[in-house]
C-alpha cells in the first residue's frame, strides 16, 4: 500500500521557495498524511509545489558535481561551481575540469516516482470530487511537466533510459526477488519522443498566462524545443566518434542521421507556436545606444522581473538568511574581490578570452564577424605566452601599447560589459583594477609578482595597487589552491546575475535574484539553428529572428542566416545560462575541444619602459589548466547506468 508522507523540513523546503505567491501558504504540520493531503484544494496545493521542487532546474543552488538545491558551502569546493564553468568559455578561478560526471540516476528516479504518485492522487482527487476538472487538468499538466524535465536530464546523461509512467505498486509480488519491478531501458529515440509528448500532455492542460512562477503552456513549449533541439543534434552528430558495443547495437545510445530532421521540425514547431501565439517579445526591444543597451541586458538578469515580456519559466528564492534552506550565494562567491560581501571566499567565476574575442564589434558590416581584442603589432592573436612569467619572449614581443587599459575594449558588443567585469570596469561604484604585472623601467618584466616601483611622484604596482582585494582584483594567487584563488586567473569575471547595487549580506544564501530558466531569445536561437540544420521553416523569420536579438544590443546591420553566426549568437547571447555546456554535448564538440587543452586569459601589464604609463595585453593560459591540461574522454558522452547488478540494464558503451 503506497502512502504519501512528507516531513515538514522537506515540505517547507518544496513550499516555501515561492510562498511570495498567495497560492501557496503552508498549513502548521508536522507530518502530512495521504488523506490530509488529498482530502482538500489545499493539500493539493502543497504536492504541487513538490513538483517544482523537484523539477531538475541547473539554476544558481545546482552544483555538477554536488547536486540540486546546494544552497550553502560546507566547505567544498563543489559548492562553488556552475555549469558554465564547465565550458571554453569560463571556469572556476582555480582552474578545475570541464566535464561533470556525478550520477544522479537514483534522484531522478526517486523524482520520476513521486511525480507518478501525483498524478494518480490528482486523478483521484477528481473523482472524489476534491478539486475541480479543470484544476486536475492544470495540476496534471504541472505533473508532466516536471516529469519531462526530469526524463530530458536523464537522457542528456544516459541516453535512453527505462521509461516508466506510472506507479509500480501493484507489480510487486510479495516474497519475490523485485525482477517484476524492472524495466529495460527504452532506444535513446525512443527516450527523447517520450519527453516530447510529455511536453505536448503538459501544453495541452497549462493556461497560457499566471502571475506566478508556476509553468505555462508556452514553458511546456520552450521545454519541448529545447529537448528536440538537443535530440535533433544528437542523431545529426553522434557520427563525430565511434561507439560500439551491445548499448550501440540495441540503439540505447545514438541516433540514425535520418531521425534529425523529425526533430528539428519539432523544434520548429514548438518555437512557432511561442512566438506567434504567446505575446512574448524581447525585454527592451531594438536599441541604438550600446551604453543604454548594455544597461537593459544587465538589468534582465539582475532584476528579472522587468523582463517579464521575454521570460518564458523562471524560479524564485527567499532570503536564505531568514528561511532556513532558501536564498542562493551567486553573490557571495562570485562578486569580484574588491567588492566582496564579506564571505571568505568570492571572485571564484573567472570569465576566458574564449568569450570576450568572441563578441561583435560596431563596426557593422553585414558579416557577423567577432571582433577579438588586439593585442600586438603583427596581429598573431592565436600565440599564447606559456609559463609567461618565466617567458623572455614576453620582453621582446612587439604589443599594442594603450593609454588606458579599457582601450581594447571600448567599441565591443554591449553584452561583453553587460555580462562581464573587464579591467577598468566600475562595479557597484568601485573602479575594478584587474593587472597582473608590470614592466619596470629597467626593461624587465615581473609577471605574477608582488613588487612596485617610483617614478617621479608616483607609485606603481604589479597588480595595480597595493593590497589584495582592496586595491585589485585579478591574478595574485592564481594557480594556487582553492583557498588562495579568490580573484580573476584569467583577467575577466562574471557579472551577469550578480547584484550590482543592491549587494547582499556576507552570508550564505542571502542572495534572491531569480534564476531565468527559459527565455524567447534561446526559443528565437533555437529555432533558426533548427532552420539552418534541416533546411525547414521560415528562413526569413529566422534571420529576422537572430538579428532581432543583435538589434537589442544596438548592432545597426543585419547579418546573415548562417550556422556559424547563429552558433556564435548562441554563445555570446546565452553566457552562463546553463546552455552553452549542453550545446557542446549534443553537437558532440566535447572531445574536439579538449584534448590536452587550456582556457585561456588576457593579462593587462603596467608598461613603464618609456617612462610614461601605457598597457600592454598579454595572452595566458589560465595557470592551472596550464600545469594541468584538459582532455575530455568520449567515453563520457554518456555516464555509466548504476546498480547493473540489480536492475540487470545494458550499460552504456566503454564501461
Amino acid at each position: 500500500m503506497k502512502k504519501i508522507l512528507y516531513p515538514i523540513i522537506s515540505l517547507i523546503a518544496a513550499l516555501s521557495l515561492y510562498s511570495c505567491t498567495d497560492w501557496l501558504e503552508l498549513e502548521s504540520l508536522t507530518k502530512v498524511s495521504e488523506s490530509t493531503l488529498t482530502s482538500s484544494e489545499g493539500g493539493i496545493m502543497q504536492l504541487v509545489a513538490k513538483m517544482y521542487n523537484i523539477t531538475p532546474m541547473e539554476d544558481f543552488r545546482y552544483r555538477p558535481n554536488s547536486g540540486y538545491h546546494r544552497y550553502d558551502w560546507d566547505g567544498g569546493a563543489g559548492d562553488m561551481q556552475m555549469v558554465d564553468m564547465y565550458t571554453q568559455y569560463s571556469c572556476r578561478s582555480d582552474g578545475f575540469g570541464i566535464n561533470f560526471t556525478t550520477n544522479h540516476w537514483s534522484t531522478y528516479y526517486e523524482n520520476i516516482r513521486q511525480v507518478n504518485l501525483f498524478l494518480e492522487t490528482i486523478a483521484k482527487a477528481e473523482g472524489d470530487g476534491v478539486i475541480s476538472a479543470d484544476a486536475a487538468k492544470r495540476y496534471s499538466a504541472e505533473g508532466y511537466f516536471t516529469r519531462a524535465y526530469i526524463y530530458l536530464s536523464l537522457a542528456r546523461r544516459y541516453g535512453g533510459v527505462p521509461i516508466i509512467d506510472r506507479v509500480q505498486d501493484g507489480d510487486y509480488i510479495p516474497g519475490g526477488d523485485g525482477s517484476e519491478l524492472i524495466i529495460d531501458r527504452s532506444t535513446e529515440k525512443a527516450t527523447w519522443e517520450f519527453i516530447l509528448s510529455d511536453c505536448d500532455k503538459a501544453a495541452a492542460g497549462l493556461p497560457e498566462s499566471v502571475g506566478d512562477y508556476r509553468a505555462t503552456k508556452w514553458a511546456a513549449l520552450a521545454l519541448k524545443a529545447r529537448a528536440a533541439l538537443y535530440a535533433a543534434s544528437i542523431a545529426k552528430y553522434s557520427g563525430k566518434y565511434t561507439m560500439t558495443g551491445e548499448a550501440v547495437t540495441k540503439n540505447l545510445v545514438s541516433m540514425s542521421t535520418s531521425d534529425a530532421n523529425a526533430f528539428y521540425q519539432e523544434c520548429i514547431s514548438a518555437c512557432e507556436q511561442i512566438i506567434n501565439n504567446s505575446g512574448k517579445k524581447l525585454a527592451g526591444g531594438k536599441q541604438t545606444d550600446p551604453a543604454k543597451a548594455a544597461e537593459l541586458y544587465q538589468n534582465i538578469f539582475m532584476h528579472p522581473e522587468s523582463a517579464g515580456d521575454e521570460v518564458i519559466f523562471s524560479r524564485a528564492y527567499l532570503d536564505g538568511t531568514v528561511l532556513w534552506g532558501q536564498g542562493h550565494c551567486m553573490d557571495i562567491y562570485f562578486s569580484p574581490a574588491q567588492k566582496n560581501p564579506g564571505f571568505h571566499k568570492y571572485a571564484r567565476w573567472s570569465v576566458t578570452s574564449e568569450l570576450v574575442d568572441l563578441y561583435e564589434d560596431y563596426t557593422d558590416d553585414g558579416t557577423g564577424k567577432s571582433a577579438p581584442i588586439k593585442t600586438r603589432t603583427d596581429g598573431n592573436e592565436t600565440a599564447v605566452f606559456h609559463n609567461v612569467n618565466a617567458n623572455e619572449n614576453v620582453a621582446t614581443t612587439d604589443f599594442i601599447k594603450y593609454d588606458n587599459v579599457t582601450d581594447p575594449f571600448k567599441d565591443k558588443d554591449a553584452r561583453l560589459r553587460a555580462s562581464v567585469i573587464i579591467p577598468g570596469s566600475t562595479y557597484a561604484g568601485q573602479l575594478i583594477t584587474i593587472q597582473g604585472g608590470m614592466f619596470k623601467t629597467d626593461g624587465n618584466p615581473y609577471i605574477y609578482q608582488k613588487t612596485s616601483e617610483t617614478v617621479g611622484d608616483v607609485t606603481y604596482y604589479s597588480y595595480g595597487g597595493e593590497s589584495k582585494a582592496i586595491d585589485y582584483s585579478g591574478f595574485d594567487g592564481a594557480g594556487g589552491d582553492s583557498d588562495n584563488c579568490s580573484i580573476t586567473t584569467t583577467g575577466f569575471s562574471i557579472r551577469k546575475f550578480l547584484s550590482e547595487g543592491n549587494m547582499p549580506a556576507g552570508i550564505q544564501a542571502s542572495s534572491t535574484t531569480t534564476w531565468i530558466d527559459m527565455r524567447l531569445a534561446e526559443v528565437y536561437l533555437n529555432y533558426a539553428e533548427a532552420v539552418v540544420e534541416s533546411g525547414s521553416g521560415d528562413k526569413t523569420k529566422a534571420a529576422q529572428y537572430l538579428n532581432d536579438i543583435r538589434h537589442r544590443a544596438a548592432h545597426k546591420d543585419n547579418i546573415p542566416l548562417t550556422l556559424e553566426n547563429v552558433l556564435k549568437e548562441r554563445k555570446v547571447e546565452l553566457f552562463g545560462e546553463g546552455q552553452l555546456y549542453w550545446d557542446n554535448f549534443r553537437r558532440r564538440d566535447m572531445h574536439e575541444l579538449w584534448s590536452s587543452s587550456s582556457r585561456h586569459g588576457i593579462m593587462p601589464l603596467l608598461d613603464l619602459r618609456s617612462g610614461s604609463p601605457k598597457y600592454v595585453f598579454v595572452r595566458i593560459n589560465q595557470k592551472n589548466d596550464e600545469t594541468s591540461p584538459r582532455t575530455f574522454d568520449q567515453t563520457s558522452y554518456y555516464l555509466s547506468i548504476p546498480g547493473r547488478n540489480v536492475n540487470k540494464l545494458v550499460d552504456n558503451p566503454g564501461y
